[in-house]
């Protein structure tokens, strides 16, 4: 007997546990759309980062798969090649991937174009990705030339999912809010997260040709690519990491100012909100105070994640501060302290 293919929160929850907090949390109307864009994003994400199929051909099936989107149905053919070089939990992606699109067919003409324009802008930054970067097994690396590309980068794969996440609360919510203000906010949102990814990821992404971090800023410092990986005295990398830090600081600093805004009597959006932004700074206390060994080396094991027992922390402390803005901005503001006490320490 076949099993019917989980409903979207279903699936969300067996493919990220983290994100399926933050979306039960989310008032009802706005959780499948989110879930169906997050969902449609982890399998353009999974081809994207297939590598035993060959850049070109990632290319090409991520096309195949965006006019899938459009058109609401994706060919046998696709889910079938795909799912050869998939793990379980990606297979069990593939194969919903008909009621996926289903059920996008079947969301409102505004839920649906919202998820198609922030679905093609991500599209440009996996094809970014496998454009730029030399293929994994290379054993080449190539560098974003200056912030500027950084940014924009953030904003194809992150900052443009904050700008959806608004456009969905204002479609679904009645909200006295600037609209364009919170827009802003929500892009910076998502690049203050998309900037902690890359800090906690870059000796894995060096591990397959990529580095993030701007050519600009480690020329600064009297640094290359290859000093990176070989490993570098802490001192000389400290200008790059804490450039970097406090940009994503300040990203932070907007997303709470974008959960303050947000009417008190929305806990369960200010909550959806306030989670990934809290974990986000505990991660950048990790990655700082990972980078107090004397002798740096971005190795893909220095990866620093808070602990399953550090998120349900968060999570319960959250209910004693979620309306409050002053007991917010504390929290975070007492982070953030931390993580610029720690970078101060790392030249002494």
């Amino acid at each position: 007997m076949q099993h019917p293919t989980p409903l979207p929160l279903e699936l969300l929850k067996q493919v990220s546990r983290s994100f399926y907090l933050s979306l039960r949390a989310l008032p009802s109307g706005m959780r499948e759309p989110i879930a169906l864009a997050y969902l449609l994003a982890r399998i353009a994400d999974t081809i994207a980062d297939t590598s035993a199929i060959a850049a070109s051909e990632r290319l090409d099936m991520l096309q195949e798969f965006y006019a899938a989107i459009e058109h609401g149905s994706a060919s046998a053919d696709t889910s079938t090649h795909l799912s050869v070089h998939a793990n379980a939990t990606e297979q069990r992606l593939f194969k919903a991937l008909p009621d996926i699109l289903t059920l996008l067919s079947k969301s409102s003409h505004q839920d649906k174009i919202a998820i198609q324009k922030v679905l093609h802008t991500i599209s440009l930054g996996m094809r970014f990705d496998l454009e730029f970067f030399p293929d994994e097994t290379s054993g080449k690396v190539a560098i974003l030339n200056n912030e500027e590309e950084l940014n924009r980068y953030t904003y194809s794969v992150a900052g443009c999912v904050g700008e959806f996440w608004t456009e969905l609360m204002f479609s679904h919510l009645t909200l006295a809010l600037d609209k364009n203000n919170m827009c802003q906010l929500g892009i910076r949102f998502g690049q203050a997260l998309q900037l902690t990814n890359i800090l906690r990821d870059c000796g894995s992404d060096l591990r397959i040709g990529r580095c993030y971090l701007p050519k600009t800023l480690l020329d600064t410092a009297g640094l290359s690519v290859e000093d990176l990986w070989d490993g570098i005295g802490r001192d000389k990398f400290k200008p790059v990491l804490s450039s970097l830090i406090h940009r994503t600081l300040d990203h932070f600093d907007a997303a709470i100012t974008y959960v303050c805004l947000l009417p008190r009597d929305q806990i369960r959006l200010r909550l959806a909100c306030l989670w990934p932004i809290i974990i986000g700074l505990e991660t950048l206390l990790l990655i700082t105070s990972t980078s107090q060994n004397k002798q740096l080396k971005l190795s893909p094991s220095a990866v620093s994640k808070i602990r399953r027992r550090d998120i349900y922390r968060i999570l319960f402390a959250s209910l004693f501060r979620v309306s409050s803005n002053y007991a917010i901005q504390n929290w975070a503001r007492r982070l953030r302290s931390k993580v610029e006490l720690v970078l101060t320490e790392l030249v002494h």
